[in-house]
């Protein structure tokens, strides 16, 4: 188990953004597709706790992951690698805990000194830019510095899901 903490912000698309992130020095990680499978769990009060299954695009293997958001930027997260993601989310269905919402997910990944900047494409919602830390302070910092505004406070991509979704309805 770790704490996440990060802030996620909105923009228009990644290519004004993606020279001033470079511009920062650093370290290219890569970039992937992501399945994100989320089953509703039972709770008291809506999207503090998720359960979910991540399959990489192509790949049968994946991650199982749970998370218990404690404020609008910190998260328990609870994650582990898995052969066959299909297969566990046949088993959360059918221990009662049915598909609540799927986000594909684009993301390009940079690392800064142990701080990631993520540039995120949600398929159906647009393009985000995550920043992840142990540092809030330093979220702000390269926030401020990368001319970030949009933020989305409170909100994970299931929660963005679901709200388009009920809106395009």
């Amino acid at each position: 188990m770790n704490i996440e903490i990060e802030k996620k912000y909105q923009v228009e698309g990644h290519v004004d953004i993606r020279p001033r992130i470079i511009a920062l020095g650093v370290i290219e990680k890569g970039s992937k597709t992501d399945i994100d499978t989320y089953f509703r769990v039972p709770e008291e009060k809506p999207s503090t706790r998720y359960l979910r299954t991540r399959v990489r695009e192509g790949s049968k293997e994946g991650i199982v992951a749970y998370h218990e958001v404690l404020d609008n930027d910190q998260t328990l997260e609870w994650e582990t690698t898995v052969n066959d993601s299909r297969t566990i989310q046949e088993i959360f269905e059918k221990l009662g805990f049915p598909i609540d919402v799927v986000v594909e997910k684009r993301r390009e990944k940079y690392e800064l000194e142990g701080t990631e900047i993520l540039l995120d494409t949600i398929k159906g919602l647009g393009n985000f830019v995550e920043i992840e830390s142990k540092s809030l302070g330093e979220i702000e910092r390269l926030a401020k510095l990368l001319s970030l505004s949009n933020e989305i406070s409170g909100k994970g991509y299931p929660d963005l899901v679901k709200e388009h979704e009920t809106l395009t309805k």
